[in-house]
């Protein structure tokens, strides 16, 4: 088990800021240099410090989560209710009611670990990649990507694993779960310029986990290779996903 320090405090903005990873490089310096891949001291270091390239989140269980719906105050509301009415010569309202109240509160509970449980089942993907490894092309567990890691993609039919930025050839990709778009993108590879790398101008470059890969299309029947970007929820469908799970509260 590994923890990763995903945020950092900011002094100037006195708020957490989620840890990025540094790539203010030109691009010709990104295809020519960090297309090698990282060795393996750099793997691990990268690893301590993103975390694994996977969506895991903790899930309480049903009992701790019936407990803290029943932290509502509304629930007390319902209860003072109740009381107050098998107290009186309501009892029998006053019975019904709590059946009623306990039937909801379960089936709310049920609910709520349910549709985390399928939300965590869908961000799994288990499958294995060629990484480039000091040269050395090993094929590990798609969970061991790292930021800087250069790898092949997968085949067609299967899932972008992580952000990453297109080194080679061009690919086809279905982005509908990310943005709704039914119609899918085509994406380039990386131009060998002495641009600064942008993340927010150079995306048409970059494949998005998540993202399902309808065709590869190599460059002179070579591989198509890929540099990790961000891995986890730093990605965009990461963002996604805690998003849904920490919605922002309206504060007016």
């Amino acid at each position: 088990f590994t923890f990763a320090f995903t945020y950092l405090y900011n002094p100037e903005t006195k708020c957490f800021n989620s840890l990025k990873y540094d790539l203010q490089k030109k691009n010709s310096h990104i295809l020519n240099k960090l297309s090698n891949g990282l060795n393996e001291q750099e793997r691990i270091y990268q690893r301590d410090l993103y975390g694994e390239c996977e969506l895991n989140f903790f899930i309480k269980s049903f009992i701790k989560t019936m407990f803290d719906n029943m932290c509502d105050l509304f629930f007390f509301f319902q209860v003072y209710a109740i009381l107050l009415w098998c107290l009186t010569d309501f009892l029998i309202y006053g019975c019904i009611v709590s059946v009623l109240v306990l039937y909801s509160l379960i089936e709310s509970s049920y609910t709520t670990r349910k549709n985390l449980l399928n939300i965590r089942n869908m961000c799994k993907y288990s499958i294995s990649v060629n990484i480039y490894q000091n040269n050395e092309i090993i094929n590990q567990p798609i969970n061991t990507i790292v930021p800087g890691d250069v790898f092949e993609l997968p085949e067609d039919g299967q899932n972008v694993p992580c952000d990453c930025i297109l080194l080679s050839g061009s690919v086809i990709v279905n982005e509908s779960m990310l943005t709704g778009e039914s119609t899918p993108i085509l994406k380039t590879h990386l131009p060998k310029t002495n641009n600064s790398f942008n993340y927010e101008e150079d995306n048409k470059y970059m494949l998005f986990g998540g993202t399902k890969i309808v065709q590869k299309r190599p460059e002179n029947k070579g591989k198509i290779l890929c540099l990790c970007y961000s891995t986890g929820f730093n990605t965009l469908r990461g963002n996604l996903i805690r998003s849904v799970l920490y919605p922002k509260k309206d504060i007016s």
